[in-house]
Formats: C-alpha cells, structure tokens, sequence
C-alpha cells in the first residue's frame, strides 16, 4: 500500500456522508472513495445473510479503487461484520458504534437516550458495549424504524420528520444525554433538537472515528504527504436524478456527483 492510494469509507446509504464529511474535515489531504448501497438502504431490518453479502459486494468494488484503508460508515455494519472483515483483508478497517460511552461521562440525570436501528440495538456488540460500560445509570434504547428512510428521500426539516421523531421520544425518561446511533441521523439534529429541546446534548460519533483514522494511517505510515485537497469520489446502486440532488443537499455542494453501480444481486 502506498500514501497516495484513497481511503474507501461505506454505508448502506446517505448516512454514511456524515463521516465522509467528518473524514474530510480530520484529513482534508487525504483521497477518498465513497460507496453506498442506495437500492438496498437502509439495512436495519434485513437478514444477517442478505447484509453481509451487502458488505461483501461494497468491499470488492473498493479494493477494485485499491484502497489503502476502511471505514464502516454503518452502525449495522460495524456491528455485524467488524471483527469478520478484519480477519479477511489487509488494510486497516475502522468502524462505528454508537457513543454511549462519552454520553455517560456526562450525564448529570444518570439517564441517556440511544436512538438507533432495530438491527444495532440487537447485536451482540452492541449489548457487550453496554456490559463493558459498566455504568450504574440507565440506558434507554430507542429503536427509530423509518428515521433512516426519511434521509435517504431528503426528507429533512419536515413536518412528517418531526412527527416520526415525536412517536419515538420517550418523554416520561429524565433522558440529558442522546445518542445518535445510526450515520443518517446527525443530518437531523436540527430535527432532532426541534422535538426534544436544545438542553438535551446529542452524541455524534462521527469525528472520533475520524481521528481513529488518522491514528491508524500514521501508525502504518499511510498518511497522504501531499498538500494540495485530496480528492472525492461517489459511487452508490440505485442512482438516479434524485440521488444526485440529495447528494448534493447534504453535502451542501453541487460540484459532487454520482456514479452509478450495477444493483447488488443475490
């Protein structure tokens, strides 16, 4: 592997442009591909068998780009195939996992709140997360079944976004602290915030995976020396003109493309 070769990052869909972007900001020099399985987003609910395959049809596509490190811009993902994928292939692979750990610490109700996929509150990762914690407080685990949807759709600021976040608040907790458990949701916090209150602290875990990258690339001496900004590339299934402009919306940046890849095929 060489410093100038990119850094892949993957998601099932949108959500992972929120690492992307905390990457970017961590290591502007760096050269980045980005893939995310748009046809078949979000992943939360679909089998272990049919994700996994997911992840593998993603991971060829980037070591065709001949990347030279990972990152799982998926909770889901992370949690289902982390410690597989490090046993399979060369380069470093980073991933994410809800920040319940730094909500914790802050937490002066001794109450936080996580909100994330059906699929992430059930692994087994994610339960031993918690065990390893060891905290004397609670933590309330919120599954947000169709949140994810409504980011993939560009369904930002809206009256049904709110209204979805409003069913899923569990207002009789004394919650101080919530985790934002899944990579679509910091594109909702303004959202977020509207429903539950400014005094309440959102976790995104995004930038600690970001600096985890760094840490990773200098100990294998992998970062890229260059000096000019490193470039950007946007793959994804299932792109079409709607895709592109979401693409652009969160992003904030109309320069940025898609390219599309063909649907993943069981």
């Amino acid at each position: 592997m060489t410093t100038e070769q990119p850094i892949g990052i993957f998601d099932s869909g949108f959500g992972g442009l929120s690492v992307f972007q905390a990457v970017q900001k961590q290591l502007p020099h760096e050269n980045v591909v980005f893939v995310a399985d748009f046809a078949g987003a979000p992943w939360g609910d679909r089998s272990l068998a049919d994700i996994n395959a997911r992840i593998d049809y993603l991971i060829t596509f980037l070591q065709k780009k001949h990347i030279k490190a990972l990152v799982i811009a998926c909770n889901t993902a992370t949690a289902l195939a982390i410690d597989r994928l490090r046993q399979e292939h060369p380069f470093p692979i980073i991933g994410i996992e809800p920040a319940i750990a730094p909500a914790t610490r802050q937490s002066q109700t001794g109450v936080i709140g996580v909100f994330a996929t059906t699929r992430t509150i059930q692994s087994r990762r994610y339960q031993q997360l918690k065990r390893k914690l060891q905290w004397s407080g609670m933590i309330v685990d919120i599954p947000t079944p169709g949140l994810a949807d409504l980011v993939e759709k560009g369904q930002l600021h809206t009256s049904r976004t709110q209204a979805l976040i409003r069913r899923f608040w569990p207002t009789d907790k004394k919650i101080d602290q919530l985790v934002l458990g899944c990579t679509h949701y910091p594109f909702l916090i303004q959202d977020i915030q509207q429903v539950i209150g400014p005094q309440i602290t959102l976790h995104n875990p995004a930038p600690a995976v970001a600096q985890q990258l760094q840490r990773q690339l200098e100990k294998y001496h992998l970062c890229n020396p260059q000096q000019a900004l490193g470039s950007a590339q946007f793959f994804g299934t299932g792109v079409g003109h709607i895709q592109e402009k979401i693409l652009q919306t969160l992003l904030q940046n109309s320069s940025y493309s898609l390219t599309c890849l063909p649907a993943f095929t069981p």
